[in-house]
């Protein structure tokens, strides 16, 4: 907390009004960039775009997004999913941003734009995707820019990596 009040400049008094600890302060910082993200890919998602348009930018929307935070959602990464008492509604709206995907997909498979595959598991490997690209950072596999693999994600994720 000590090094919290420091760099922001605020009493260390103060925080504890409002945080008990600093894994509560990181709490806080994450849900506020979620609730951020949340409303900013449903927006996205209700784009009058083609399904395989759509989910290449919502996969561009979070990439972008993450890349801006990249600091804090390296921490959160690491952690592990499910660690350090996550409020429910960060789960319930990631529930819900998994469920918009899916029905995305669902509209694909019908267009025939994307095979006749399990869309609510095609949907966590798009999100499981672009979570290893974050991975790749934290564990210091690439030091490019994470939006450098939006289209390599891409790529894979619609085509695979067999023959």
């Amino acid at each position: 907390m000590d090094d919290i009040a420091k760099r922001t400049g605020i009493a260390k008094g103060s925080l504890y009004l409002y945080f008990k600890d600093k894994d509560s302060v990181y709490s806080g910082l994450v849900q506020s960039l979620f609730d951020k993200l949340f409303p900013l890919l449903s927006q996205t998602l209700r784009s009058p775009m083609e399904p395989i348009a759509l989910l290449h930018e919502v996969l561009k929307t979070q990439v972008t997004f993450f890349e801006h935070h990249i600091d804090v959602f390296t921490h959160f990464f690491r952690e592990g999913p499910g660690c350090g008492g996550r409020e429910n509604s960060l789960k319930n709206a990631f529930r819900e941003y998994v469920r918009q995907l899916t029905e995305i997909i669902k509209e694909g498979i019908r267009r025939k734009q994307f095979r006749n595959v399990n869309p609510n598991k095609s949907a966590l490997i798009l999100v499981g995707m672009i979570r290893s690209a974050i991975v790749e950072r934290i564990h210091g596999f690439s030091e490019e820019p994470l939006s450098a693999d939006i289209e390599k994600i891409w790529d894979i994720y619609l085509h695979g990596v067999g023959q």
